[in-house]
């Protein structure tokens, strides 16, 4: 649910471009609802609405989580890709889903507390693939966070940063081209690598899904 939600500042992803799904809902981050995992009713209505070009990943330690499993089959019946990030190796789930990453974690500390190393080592596995994605999706340059949405003023002072940093130009040089792009960092920088306008910067960038690399590609091939 953090990944998920981290994505959209980060990146400038559209809205519900990920998804997260949780056993018990929203209020399950607050008070644990435990009950909830065993539902598949409810792990078959998360993935409702999902279709071929859609991605399902479900995430359960043991590996057979009623709900889980509901909401992977459903995926799968739809046409999604489906792939499972489970701790248990030979889990029940992976022979159900197109991509089984089995993350053998071992025999927790204290017993049972799958909230310990299984969910700490599922969280370096999203974290990885969610920013593995970005960086393919040209969400990044190099690696700075290009994308970034500066909605306060660490972020916008971080933005100024970012652009000095990739230019090479100072930082009241970048402030100036910020400033042209209303405090968009992308055609900032687009414009400025590649020595256009904001508005040609704005445009390639609309051409490319909002690539940096591709815009860069298509302005200075």
């Amino acid at each position: 649910m953090l990944d998920a939600a981290e994505l959209l500042p980060t990146f400038n992803i559209d809205s519900g471009t990920v998804i997260a799904h949780m056993a018990g809902g929203p209020a399950a981050l607050v008070v644990a609802v435990e009950n909830s995992e065993d539902s598949e009713d409810d792990g078959a209505a998360a993935a409702a609405g999902l279709g071929p070009h859609d991605v399902a990943i479900g995430l359960t330690a043991s590996g057979r989580t009623p709900y889980v499993g509901a909401a992977l089959r459903t995926a799968r019946a739809a046409g999604a890709v489906t792939a499972l990030i489970t701790n248990n190796p030979g889990a029940v789930l992976s022979a159900e889903v197109d991509i089984a990453i089995e993350v053998d974690t071992g025999p927790e500390v204290l017993t049972g507390s799958t909230r310990l190393k299984a969910g700490t080592a599922q969280k370096l596995v999203l974290n990885g693939f969610s920013t593995a994605l970005m960086i393919r999706r040209g969400r990044v340059w190099s690696n700075l966070m290009v994308s970034v949405v500066a909605t306060n003023a660490k972020l916008r002072d971080r933005t100024v940063r970012i652009l000095a940093e990739a230019t090479g130009q100072d930082l009241p040089s970048a402030a100036a081209v910020l400033a042209e792009a209303d405090g968009d960092l992308k055609p900032a920088l687009v414009a400025t690598l590649c020595g256009v306008d904001v508005d040609a910067a704005r445009t390639a960038l609309a051409a490319s899904s909002g690539s940096v690399r591709d815009a860069v590609r298509h302005l200075a091939p």
